[in-house]
């Protein structure tokens, strides 16, 4: 192997040497992760899973994130905590592959760090090497698709195989056959069915995180695989500067729970109703020119809340109506509300040849609102409130993991797992799990709606 494009550098990764901007990064996926696992729980695909992982992984290996008591071996946790986690589809994301690795990294790295009692600080460098190959996994996948789109779970099970051979200290040649044994084995991930479809697989995100560490729980025993993408001649590039260039921050996160790819849209209205202070009901057409693949979110009747999540239309009207886009604005009850189903009736959605060129790596979206005065007001967005160039504040982070997680724990609760994120590197990962287990036990989540 040419060490220019060799992958120890990952091997040998130690927190005390990460620049504190990427360490604060980390440290913000994972509670990002926790928050959207937690609320997750309350959905039915979240359920469905915890029940799933339950019947078949028996086992009191990890822990589920849900309230209650629930456990699993390592792989239906990772299968479970990874389904949590996306089920809103309020995690993060990284442009360059189209889709998300915290669900998918993070779920394996917490489920077997568990129970090999590893210390936080080496949860936290697991959590990062994941990052590291799953961003590079996934642009590479991309792009060499040409008739297939591949969701989340395809290549981010990559970065699951990479953190937890990482936290198993497999050799280098081990690593690397835990990435083609996962590359072999990974879900097909057919993403733009599912979006069309509204299905709870969700890009086969949880099956991706059982996937991954499956791979590397194999290659420790001596099972081998096929060469991964990242060492093939044409991406070995993409390892030039791993180790040195750390992806995780070119990575973004959510503030409104639908697809990313409807957030310049929302970012558009937001700022068109807030400058020319334009009232809801005085909207008679709003029109939005995109990128193609956002076409297959045009459905504005959804009948799920999975279908709300990647409905342009419902996801524009729910935030017009309630000027916000959580849990509650996708939620069955949203569903059947008239005002947003009105509203989203008024929305079309149409392709701008110049903006397809520039996805994925940016997203881009002129938005038209036409008021029944006889006035248009149109503006052009670039990107989303969460992007790398347009950053969420600590503050707004801290925010959205109260939310989502107030939804099943207590205020003081939710506090206390937010500071032990914020010092997860001074304490093991077995202390952080159990008290985060403690609360979860002291609750019970509410029921589905």
């Amino acid at each position: 192997m040419n060490c220019e494009y060799s992958l120890r550098p990952l091997l040998e990764l130690r927190w005390e040497e990460v620049p504190e901007e990427v360490k604060k990064c980390v440290k913000f996926r994972i509670l990002d992760f926790l928050g959207n696992a937690l609320a997750g729980a309350e959905t039915k695909a979240g359920k469905v899973a915890i029940a799933f992982a339950k019947r078949i992984c028996r086992g009191k290996e990890a822990t589920i994130l849900a309230p209650g008591q629930h456990r699993a071996t390592v792989l239906g946790a990772a299968y479970a905590n990874g389904t949590l986690a996306s089920a809103l589809d309020f995690d993060d994301g990284y442009s360059l592959a189209a889709g998300h690795p915290g669900a998918v990294v993070v779920s394996s790295a917490l489920a077997l760090g568990e129970p090999l009692k590893i210390s936080g600080r080496r949860f936290l460098e697991a959590v990062l090497v994941g990052y590291e190959v799953a961003t590079r996994t996934g642009q590479a996948m991309y792009a060499t698709a040409r008739d297939r789109f591949f969701g989340s779970g395809a290549w981010a099970s990559a970065g699951a195989a990479a953190a937890a051979a990482f936290l198993l200290s497999l050799s280098e040649e081990r690593f690397v056959e835990a990435l083609g044994i996962t590359e072999a084995y990974t879900p097909l991930a057919p993403n733009l069915k599912s979006i069309a479809n509204g299905s709870m697989v969700k890009e086969s995100i949880g099956w991706g995180a059982l996937t991954g560490l499956a791979g590397a729980l194999l290659s420790q025993e001596g099972f081998t695989g096929v060469t991964p993408i990242l060492l093939e001649p044409d991406h070995r590039k993409l390892l030039g500067d791993i180790g040195c260039t750390f992806r995780i921050l070119g990575t973004y996160l959510k503030n409104y729970a639908c697809c990313r790819w409807i957030h310049p849209a929302i970012e558009g209205v937001r700022k068109l109703t807030n400058r020319y202070q334009i009232k809801r009901d005085r909207i008679i057409r709003i029109s939005v020119s995109t990128f193609a693949k956002a076409l297959t979110l045009n459905n504005k009747r959804p009948t799920t809340p999975v279908a709300a999540q990647y409905s342009l239309p419902f996801a524009i009207a729910a935030f017009l109506c309630d000027e916000c886009l959580g849990p509650e604005q996708v939620s069955e009850k949203a569903l059947a509300r008239p005002e947003i189903l009105e509203l989203a009736q008024k929305v079309e959605i149409k392709v701008d040849p110049e903006f397809e060129v520039c996805f994925p790596a940016k997203r881009v979206a002129r938005v038209t609102i036409a008021t029944a005065d006889e006035e248009s007001f149109s503006t052009t967005v670039v990107g989303s409130r969460g992007d790398p160039e347009w950053p969420l504040c600590e503050a707004e982070i801290q925010d959205k993991f109260h939310r989502l997680a107030e939804r099943v724990l207590s205020s003081n609760e939710a506090t206390n797992i937010r500071e032990a994120v914020e010092h997860l590197e001074k304490h093991t990962l077995e202390e952080f799990v159990g008290f985060l287990a403690e609360c979860l036990a002291r609750n019970r989540a509410r029921p589905y709606e």
